[in-house]
C-alpha cells in the first residue's frame, strides 16, 4: 500500500476523524467533529487499486469490482489496530473511496449517552427492535453495544447478518455467529430464512433494505425470536410509515396487524456537532397494548403517537425534546445546537421548559 494512504489513515486516527474521503487525483478530505477538513494528500487510482488488493479479503468482490461487474464495493478492514468500513465506488471523476473509522472496542451502552431506558432492550425475550436514522448516525454502534451487553449477561444464540461485518464480537456468555452477505451467505433474505433453522435466539439484520428482508424480520419476530434491524428513516413516525408503505396496498392492513403484535421498540437517532464534540440525540418508542391498537388503525394520526411518546416515560418512551433537555441538563448540548433539527413547536416547547 502506498505511503500516501498509510499517512492519510494514520492522520485520520490521530485526529479523531469519523470519515475519510479519497477522490482519485484530488485532495483527500477528513470529517472531524462533523466538519470537513482538507489534508493536502492526493491519491491516484493505482494506489487505490493496490489498497484493494492488500486489504479487501473478499476475492469475489474484488474481482467483480475490478472487472466492472459491480460499480461499488463494501468491505470492512483493519489498519494499524483500527477497524474501518470501506465503500468504494466509481463516478464521472474516477475511482473514489469512503472509509468510516469504527470504535476500537464495542462501546458500553452507558458511554453512548443514549436514553438510559435503552437498557430495557438487553432484557427483551422476543419482538422486533429497530434502530433508525440517517447514514452516519451511529445505528450500527448502538446495536453492537446492545448485542454485546446481551453477550455479557445472557446465554443466547446470536446470529448477525451484515454487509460488511464491522464490529467483531468476543463470545462471553452467548454464542455468536457473524455472517457477511456475499461471503457467508448470498443475501439478507436467505440468511433470514436460514436463521429459522439455526436455533437462533437473537437475530441482527444489518439493514432492512427491501420488502423481503422486512417480511422475514417480522416473521422471525412472530415466531418468538428477538430481532434487531436498522432502517434509514427521519423519525420514529417515519419508521412506522416506511414499514407499512413498503408493502402493496392490499397487504398493508395485515402488516399493521403483524407489527402491532411484534414491534417491541423503535429508536431513532441523529448526531449533532457541538463545540464539545458530537452528541447523539435519540427518541425512543416502547410498545404497549394501547399503541398496538393504534397501529392497527389507518385512522391514527402521527401526532397521536408523538403525544403517546411524551406521556409514557414510565414504560421507557423518550420524546426528542426530553432527550435534548437531558443532554442540556448534563451540559452536553446548548439549545442553539439543536435549533435546526427541531420543528417550530418542539423548539418552542424546549424554550418554555428552559424558561428562555
Amino acid at each position: 500500500m502506498s505511503e500516501n494512504i498509510e499517512h492519510l489513515l494514520n492522520f485520520a486516527i490521530e485526529n479523531g476523524a469519523s470519515d475519510v474521503h479519497i477522490k482519485t487525483n484530488r485532495e483527500s478530505i477528513l470529517r472531524i467533529k462533523k466538519k470537513l477538513t482538507k489534508t493536502n494528500i492526493t491519491i491516484d487510482e493505482k494506489e487505490l487499486n493496490d489498497f484493494i488488493n492488500v486489504y479487501v479479503e473478499n476475492l469475489q468482490k474484488k474481482v467483480e469490482f475490478k472487472q466492472n461487474r459491480r460499480n461499488s464495493l463494501d468491505a470492512a478492514l483493519s489498519f494499524n489496530g483500527r477497524r474501518f468500513r470501506l465503500h468504494m465506488y466509481r463516478s464521472n471523476n474516477g475511482l473514489n473511496a469512503t472509509l468510516r473509522l469504527l470504535s476500537e472496542d464495542i462501546p458500553e451502552l452507558v458511554k453512548l449517552n443514549l436514553p438510559p431506558d435503552i437498557k430495557r432492550l438487553t432484557k427483551a425475550e422476543k419482538g422486533l427492535v429497530l434502530v433508525c436514522g440517517a447514514t452516519g448516525s451511529g445505528k450500527t454502534t448502538t446495536i453492537a453495544s446492545i448485542i454485546n451487553e446481551i453477550n455479557k449477561t445472557r446465554a443466547k444464540i446470536i446470529i448477525t447478518i451484515e454487509d460488511p461485518i464491522e464490529y467483531v464480537y468476543k463470545e462471553e456468555m452467548s454464542v455468536i455467529e457473524q455472517r457477511e452477505v456475499g461471503v457467508d451467505t448470498e443475501s439478507f433474505t436467505q440468511a433470514g430464512i436460514d436463521a429459522m433453522r439455526e436455533d437462533t435466539d437473537v437475530l441482527v439484520v444489518g439493514e432492512l433494505r427491501d420488502l423481503d428482508t422486512i417480511k422475514n424480520a417480522i416473521t422471525l419476530a412472530e415466531t418468538g425470536h428477538l430481532v434487531f434491524g436498522t432502517l434509514h428513516t427521519k423519525s420514529v413516525i417515519d419508521t412506522i410509515d416506511r414499514l407499512i408503505d413498503v408493502f402493496p396496498p392490499e397487504q398493508q392492513q395485515q402488516i399493521r396487524n403483524q407489527l402491532s403484535s411484534v414491534l417491541f421498540s423503535i429508536i431513532h437517532q441523529q448526531m449533532v456537532g457541538t463545540e464539545k464534540g458530537v452528541v447523539v440525540i435519540a427518541e425512543m418508542l416502547m410498545m404497549n397494548s394501547v399503541l398496538a391498537n393504534q397501529l392497527k388503525s389507518t385512522e391514527t394520526k402521527p401526532n397521536a403517537i408523538k403525544d403517546y411518546m411524551r406521556t409514557k416515560k414510565d414504560i421507557g418512551c423518550q420524546h426528542i425534546t426530553d432527550n435534548i433537555l437531558w443532554h442540556i441538563e448534563n451540559r452536553r448540548l446548548e439549545l442553539t445546537d439543536v435549533k435546526f433539527i427541531l420543528d417550530s413547536d418542539d423548539y418552542r416547547l424546549l424554550e418554555m421548559r428552559l424558561n428562555y
